[in-house]
């Protein structure tokens, strides 16, 4: 039987995906229609609530499913940078 694991790594423990997150982001914005994040904008988000991250760049709602699986796609191509 095959089983399927999966590991949250929140705290970058294992991974520091979050400036892979922040660039795979960025380049999903024209894509997507909203505005990208400056470096300095990125620190003051981190004690911002994700919705409130949302209204700052223009992002809807109703648009993050779509950009989660482009994210994730872009993710499964990359994913040797993980390693």
């Amino acid at each position: 039987m095959r089983r399927a694991l999966v590991i949250f790594d929140f705290d970058g423990t294992l991974a520091d995906s979050g400036p892979w997150m922040v660039r795979a982001l960025n380049e999903a914005a024209p894509r997507f229609g909203y505005r990208t994040a400056t470096d300095a904008e990125i620190e003051v988000f981190r004690g911002m609530d994700n919705r409130a991250i949302m209204r700052a760049i223009g992002l809807p709602l109703w648009k993050l499913p779509f950009i989660a699986h482009h994210i994730r796609s872009e993710a499964e191509k990359r994913a040797a940078a993980f390693v």
